[in-house]
């Protein structure tokens, strides 16, 4: 499986989005657990300025399309792979009901619930 790119639902913030204010998008392989708080062994596989998007960010209930990443992720199958989205601005999740059940499934790849994070790492509910 080949991941080349996210949307993610902007914070109506980025509308006043200073030059500074970026969406980063980071990656490791296996499970998030006990690596939450901590940016050891994640891989930032993506850092844009909201300014430089090639796109309107559509704030509270719609997605914004992030630029493909400069290399895909790879997902072989039978293994785990974690994303982490963070964006100065704020991002907007679903609650969750139970950490690690699938929120969504296909024949290729099942996408389980995670955490919602309100910092850079930093540990806060169930999305």
């Amino acid at each position: 499986l080949e991941i080349t790119s996210f949307a993610a639902h902007l914070d109506d913030y980025a509308f006043n989005a200073t030059e500074l204010d970026s969406v980063r998008v980071y990656t490791r392989e296996g499970t998030y657990e006990g690596f939450e708080q901590n940016s050891s062994g994640w891989e930032l596989i993506h850092d844009v300025l909201i300014n430089d998007l090639d796109v309107d960010v559509d704030g509270y209930g719609n997605l914004t399309e992030l630029e493909d990443f400069v290399e895909p992720v790879f997902i072989c199958a039978g293994t785990n792979r974690s994303f982490f989205v963070y964006s100065d601005v704020g991002v907007y999740y679903t609650n969750g009901a139970d950490e690690g059940s699938v929120f969504v499934a296909d024949a290729a790849m099942e996408i389980l619930e995670g955490v919602g994070l309100s910092d850079e790492f930093n540990n806060t509910g169930i999305f």
